[in-house]
């Protein structure tokens, strides 16, 4: 809380830790790495993205989940080479259930 000179409060808001942006599921939510093709270093990399549940990572929109990897891994450098459109696609289906 920081006073203006007004003497009004202003409130900064916080960015979440690093820790708390890429930790993990809970219990009852089955972990990312339960989907075929997404191994640890992968469900960093969508955590550290946003998408933290398999439910989740059912709703998002290929070209733009590439989008939030890149973003991610430029800040975070996990893996070498972010996956493919049609790579984030597959994940995608196969958390739908469309695909084993």
């Amino acid at each position: 809380v920081q006073l203006s000179g007004d003497g009004q409060q202003r409130f900064r808001r916080r960015r979440p830790s690093r820790t708390t942006a890429l930790s993990t599921p809970t219990a009852e939510a089955p972990p990312l790495t339960s989907v075929k093709g997404i191994g640890g270093d992968y469900a960093q990399l969508l955590r550290a993205a946003g998408v933290r549940t398999v439910d989740a990572l059912s709703t998002w929109n290929p070209g733009r989940l590439h989008a939030a990897l890149v973003e991610a891994n430029e800040q975070h450098d996990f893996v070498a080479r972010v996956p493919s459109a049609d790579r984030i696609r597959t994940w995608i289906d196969r958390a739908k259930g469309r695909e084993d």
